[in-house]
């Protein structure tokens, strides 16, 4: 018993010693789309390349998927990729940003809030296109989306990150720390 009691007291001084681990970014690169990005400090990739080859319209799909806790639905960040379709061949990051803001508030109606009119941004020299909404949920949940485009040839990556609304400014220091670790290749 007495061994018992000092390995686990040795195993506790331990891990208070060495680096911790579970803080570490999670990080997700796709060679095939020349994507790359690092999920929030300590949340785990909960899903990852669920692309579907689509034929002649090109591939679309989630890329990567992070939740700040794996048994949860929210905060999350995810990464989806879309093809762009012949109507929007001359489509910039911002056409798309304003694109889902309409066809989002048709089908959300009165559940739907636009918190900040679409912009664009560049990080990292990339140029992204940002936007912030909410819609409320049948159980009376709102939640605020922070909705990013980015153009790659004839790839739409679209970002979003969403938390619970009296949650959100509190996990957007989570989301602008992976929007920061974008690369394109």
């Amino acid at each position: 018993m007495m061994k018992k009691h000092m390995l686990v007291t040795l195993l506790l001084v331990l891990s208070l010693c060495l680096p911790i681990s579970i803080c570490a970014a999670a990080s997700y690169d796709n060679e095939k789309f020349g994507f790359a990005i690092e999920g929030p400090l300590g949340w785990p990739v909960t899903q990852k390349d669920n692309i579907m080859d689509m034929g002649d319209m090109g591939s679309m799909g989630v890329l990567v998927r992070f939740n700040k806790d794996s048994a949860h639905r929210e905060p999350y960040l995810s990464v989806t990729l879309l093809p762009v379709r012949p109507q929007e061949e001359t489509y910039t990051a911002l056409d798309m940003a304003k694109d889902h803001i309409e066809e989002t508030q048709g089908v959300k109606k009165n559940n739907f809030k636009l918190v900040e009119d679409p912009k664009v941004t560049s990080i990292n020299g990339i140029e992204i296109a940002y936007t912030i909404y909410e819609i409320t949920v049948n159980n009376g949940l709102t939640y605020r989306h922070l909705l990013y485009y980015i153009r790659k040839g004839d790839v739409f990556f679209q970002i979003v990150a969403v938390a619970k609304k009296d949650e959100f400014e509190g996990y957007l220091k989570d989301f602008d720390y992976s929007i920061n670790t974008i690369n394109l290749r």
